[in-house]
């Protein structure tokens, strides 16, 4: 079985913040709701993103419920920015490079 690189769906959340649609779940918008009407940003968990070893993109890999939240409350960049955990390029790399859950069979699509 050959492997083959499956085409990513991006999508931009907020400012340089994108999903992977391809490895991330669908948005639940309940969860959204319920994050936005509770909202208090001194007990607002980070959300964690990579930088894109290739472009000048940050992807959500936890928190994008806050961060559509923190999106449809029109919170400035500079505190939203705030919330954000930047890891490390080298940790990327190392976590994502030797099982990429892109990489797939190409009969079977696993």
């Amino acid at each position: 079985m050959k492997p083959f690189l499956r085409k990513r769906i991006k999508e931009n959340i907020v400012h340089n913040l994108w999903i992977d649609k391809t490895i991330q779940k669908d948005i639940d918008w309940n969860k959204v709701e319920k994050i936005k009407n509770n909202f208090d940003i001194n007990k607002f968990k980070t959300i964690n993103c990579v930088k894109s070893l290739n472009e000048d993109r940050y992807y959500i890999i936890d928190g994008k419920h806050r961060a559509m939240a923190m999106k449809l409350l029109n919170i400035d960049k500079k505190t939203f920015e705030s919330k954000l955990y930047i890891q490390n390029e080298a940790i990327i790399e190392d976590t994502y490079m030797s099982d990429n859950p892109i990489l797939v069979d190409e009969e079977t699509g696993v």
